[in-house]
């Protein structure tokens, strides 16, 4: 039976569907039909803001009008209402955008609801016809609003940051990589770091927010503390797996037992499942916390049944809430799991 715990964590920390700031068709073909010629001439790009905020744009967004190939954006008409801005400077017609570049691309909406138009085209295939992009300004639109977060992982362990710990219904945008570590956003929108083999100290990242209505909030940064793990503890079979942080935090936080592969290497083998009894055990035992540990049975249900995985992700989640700012993303579980 699948557990409620499974249910509740996954209520709190997993996105929604989430919604494309970009309907458009794909980049342009040579065999693409007539009508579908008029429908991308029309309207290929749509983007929202709310009236005097701004509306961000992302990398794909041109990418997945112009083609993989397109290496710059040359806007042919700017916007009646509004003003596009590109790196702070307010951007000039055919000024050669990097499609790399294009997420320091920002419309400024006026003070009053309207729909703005402006133009662009691949700026190495100027016998293209100019696209359109619009962009709807209205009321009671709010950009989601970032903030500056900390993190943390181990030597060699991949870890995720989800956006619920911000905002609700956001997915994450990386605006800028770190330097001792490699990040990527999953398909969820969250946040997965990798830190360069060995390393050990402090790595940072810049992000933004994009929220269901395409808005997108202003520039912020996870400050990831990569430290050694408590008794280098490491599981082979997690090896790139976002979960093997929170697999480590449990090793470290209980006395529990893990099986080792032909080659002496921890496995920790996470589908496999135990009751909320066997997990009670195991917490009450627990050796090293930063907290009273056993205080984790209010979300474990009697009878219930749990994988290690799911287990792994309540401790780190519990053991990260009692020394970090994120420790609303445990109130919110907790929440979800009691209502």
């Amino acid at each position: 039976m699948k557990t409620k715990l499974a249910a509740a964590f996954l209520a709190a920390i997993a996105l929604m569907p989430f919604a494309p700031a970009v309907t458009a068709d794909k980049a342009p073909g040579e065999d693409i039909s007539p009508a579908i010629a008029v429908i991308r001439k029309r309207t290929a790009l749509r983007k929202s803001a709310g009236v005097s905020q701004i509306a961000h744009f992302e990398t794909g967004d041109f990418k997945d009008i112009l083609g993989q190939g397109a290496t710059h954006v040359c806007i042919t008409e700017a916007p009646v209402n509004g003003n596009l801005f590109f790196d702070g400077m307010e951007l000039a017609p055919y000024s050669p955008v990097s499609v790399e570049d294009a997420n320091k691309l920002v419309y400024h909406a006026p003070d009053s609801e309207c729909v703005a138009v402006f133009r662009f085209k691949d700026h190495n295939k100027s016998d293209r016809e100019a696209i359109s992009c619009r962009v709807s300004v209205k009321n009671g639109l709010t950009a989601p609003k970032s903030r500056d977060i900390t993190a943390r992982t181990y030597r060699d362990a991949a870890t995720f940051v989800d956006p619920s710990v911000i905002e609700e219904g956001c997915k994450f945008e990386i605006i800028q990589a770190p330097t001792s570590g490699v990040a990527s956003v999953d398909k969820s929108g969250r946040i997965i770091y990798r830190p360069k083999t060995g390393f050990e100290g402090r790595d940072k990242l810049k992000f933004r927010l994009l929220n269901g209505d395409g808005l997108c909030s202003a520039v912020s940064t996870i400050d990831m503390e990569v430290t050694k793990p408590y008794k280098d503890v490491f599981f082979a079979d997690l090896t790139d797996d976002p979960l093997q942080k929170a697999a480590i935090d449990l090793a470290s936080c209980t006395s529990m037992e893990f099986e080792k592969d032909g080659e002496g290497r921890l496995i920790f083998d996470p589908d496999r499942t135990l009751t909320s009894s066997e997990a009670m055990k195991i917490l009450e035992t627990s050796g090293k916390s930063e907290g009273p540990l056993s205080e984790t049975s209010l979300i474990l249900i009697p009878d219930e049944e749990l994988t290690r995985a799911e287990l792994a992700l309540t401790v780190s989640a519990y053991t990260n809430a009692s020394r970090s700012e994120n420790k609303n993303l445990f109130e919110k579980f907790l929440d979800l799991f009691m209502s």
